[in-house]
């Protein structure tokens, strides 16, 4: 006598899986814009896995300068 079903149990295995899949929330993405108080905090990457960190200097702004709104 078998204690576990094995068709059973993969097809519940089966459905617990694609309940996991299907309610699994979407990724949301954060955009973190460096400031004078944390840009020594933060390392980027490019596509050719070159590090680098970001570097503040004041320079003129041109007429098509982006506007980035306040962050809450």
């Amino acid at each position: 006598m078998s204690i576990i079903n094995i068709p059973v149990f993969i097809v519940s295995l089966l459905f617990g899986l694609l309940y996991v899949y299907m309610t699994d929330p979407k990724l949301k993405q954060i955009v973190v814009y460096p400031t004078p108080d944390n840009e020594n905090r933060f390392q980027f990457r490019d596509k050719t896995d070159n590090c680098f960190q970001l570097k503040q200097n004041m320079i003129k702004c041109s007429n098509d300068a982006e506007v980035i709104p306040i962050q809450i």
